[in-house]
């Protein structure tokens, strides 16, 4: 059996940013990984820490700065804390596609016809909440303006407030104390934030989060003006969707 591993250099390695969170979301069908992977790797008994390298080490590109190495450890370790059942095996029927973008032993296929850094742009399911019943409606309200990119997470909070009851007053203070945070700081907030959006049911888009961790040594301010300006827009989207539905049911009415 040939063990394939990403590709170490150029766009390939930017690439494969995009692919790393489904090839963690695959480990963590092993309740042993999922949990070292969602521990901090300080502290860890040499088993766990093992386990935790094995997964991690092969997707690292050459010459890749602590700073980026904690950017896939911290995302490995967002994606892994989440219930159990939410990394169930995958019905044997759909095993054969390549949704997941996998080869037959498991690691990431390589990618075909893409050149420089295109990404992938099926991010509907893991950027917008299920959309069922009252809150789904109310979701529907205000469709993801770049959906080729995956919302960010200042779109993640603005989906919390509009149909999962979050105050906006909380999503903003929390996007402010991530504004804040230093390249070392957003290691220990960002997973506390997005644990209590996924408490709320709000799905994250991983590779856009991913990309962000990355570079918020050099991008904070950029990344961070990006989310407020989301936040905002996709709320006033939400007001003004209401308001026409609301103007419609009137006339409807009368």
């Amino acid at each position: 059996m040939t063990t394939i591993y990403p590709p170490k250099s150029g766009d390939e390695a930017r690439r494969r940013r995009w692919q790393f969170p489904a090839w963690i979301e695959q480990e963590c069908r092993d309740p042993g990984t999922r949990n070292a992977l969602r521990k901090d790797a300080r502290g860890q008994s040499a088993e766990a820490a093992d386990r935790l390298d094995r997964c991690i080490a092969p997707w690292l590109p050459n010459r890749c700065g602590p700073q980026e190495q904690a950017a896939y450890y911290t995302l490995a370790k967002m994606i892994a804390d989440r219930p159990r059942y939410e990394f169930s095996d995958p019905d044997p029927d759909d095993a054969e596609g390549s949704q997941d973008g996998e080869t037959e032993q498991g690691r990431p296929a390589e990618p075909a016809g893409e050149t420089g850094d295109a990404e992938p742009a099926d991010s509907d399911e893991s950027s917008s909440p299920a959309q069922s019943g009252p809150e789904g409606e109310q979701a529907q309200m205000a469709p993801a303006r770049n959906p080729g990119r995956g919302e960010s997470l200042g779109a993640a909070y603005a989906r919390a407030v509009i149909s999962r009851g979050m105050r906006e007053n909380t999503a903003r203070d929390r996007l402010k104390l991530l504004a804040r945070q230093t390249e070392t700081g957003v290691h220990k907030t960002l997973p506390r934030a997005v644990r209590h959006l996924q408490n709320e049911g709000v799905k994250l888009h991983w590779p856009r989060l991913f990309d962000e961790l990355a570079e918020w040594a050099t991008r904070r301010d950029a990344i961070c003006r990006r989310w407020r300006q989301d936040f905002y827009q996709l709320l006033n989207d939400s007001a003004l969707e209401q308001a026409k539905r609301e103007d419609h049911a009137e006339l409807e009415a009368s």
